[in-house]
């Protein structure tokens, strides 16, 4: 309630795209609801809402979403990022859309980009996890994320275990208040974030940033084991939409890219050194481009993806 209180009028239409079992919310026609579902259809009066599996191809997702023509979307972010760059490539708006709203995986600053450029519309963000549920919600004044602390306790710990500072990176790591069928104590939920500070008056501790999952761990040549941060990997590089980056060999990466347009050589060259630093390693690297950078079953995205380590 407090999300959509937040950010949204709930007297408008909602479309959702999420997981769905067998042929539940199949396209073309999904699934139309009067409410929006939920503990808030039961506390308070709500437009429509309708729902579509998130095992429907992109252009069919693009043709239900022109038909159903939303107030509001929520999506994952990986998704949304996939129909973004759609419309982008063949001019469709939606009329009636006001704003995206992402869950259930990390949200990259190309997502936001690409929805404000190719659909004329802002991002929401939900922090939240599949075991513990909603962790933290982006902040009617800013991209900050608040805890929700009555719900759950959240630390943000450095490699010492100790509590991270603002503008400190840290382990996620939480404790659910409510979960009194299976209660978990500081369960680490596997991802990295900044701590940030009060800025709007509201006295929920803020998290800045969510800066990636511990999957994204790289062991060098040499042995040493880092977390690689990625989140602003292709900062001024507009005409990228979309990348992902594969450990094809000990030392060697390819960097996927969907993008407006190839890099030129001087580009290319730049982010290859820009590679090279996050990295802290000179791989070779080798850019191949795309159309579509394929989602897994689950709709989500890896943004790293190591081929040399065991499965």
């Amino acid at each position: 309630m407090r999300d959509h209180l937040w950010h949204r009028d709930p007297n408008l239409r909602l479309a959702a795209i999420r997981p769905q079992s067998g042929n539940e919310a199949a396209y073309p026609d999904g699934k139309i609801f009067d409410k929006w579902g939920g503990m808030e259809a039961r506390s308070f009066a709500t437009g429509e809402s309708a729902l579509l599996n998130i095992g429907t191809r992109i252009e069919d997702q693009v043709d239900w979403l022109q038909r159903y023509d939303p107030d509001y979307i929520l999506i994952y972010p990986a998704n949304i990022q996939a129909i973004a760059i759609h419309c982008e490539r063949h001019q469709i708006r939606f009329p009636s859309l006001k704003q995206v709203h992402t869950m259930a995986d990390l949200l990259r600053p190309e997502v936001r980009t690409v929805c404000r450029e190719a659909l004329g519309v802002p991002v929401v963000d939900i922090y939240s996890s599949a075991v513990i549920g909603y962790i933290a919600l982006q902040c009617p004044e800013s991209e900050n994320l608040h805890i929700q602390s009555e719900y759950v306790f959240v630390e943000v710990l450095n490699g010492a275990g100790m509590p991270c500072k603002p503008g400190e990176v840290g382990q996620v790591v939480t404790t659910p208040l409510h979960n009194f069928a299976m209660p978990l104590i500081r369960y680490a939920v596997g991802d990295f974030a900044e701590v940030g500070s009060f800025s709007c008056g509201r006295t929920l501790p803020v998290l800045s940033q969510i800066m990636g999952r511990a999957r994204s761990m790289v062991r060098l040549p040499n042995g040493d084991l880092f977390y690689v941060n990625f989140l602003h990997l292709v900062k001024g590089f507009e005409v990228i939409r979309q990348f992902q980056i594969v450990r094809t060999a000990s030392e060697a990466l390819e960097m996927k890219l969907v993008a407006k347009r190839n890099l030129n050589a001087e580009e290319e060259a730049g982010l290859t050194q820009i590679l090279h630093e996050c990295f802290r390693h000179p791989f070779t690297i080798f850019f191949t481009y795309h159309d579509e950078i394929p989602r897994s079953a689950s709709g989500k995205f890896e943004d790293y993806k190591d081929e040399t380590e065991p499965v």
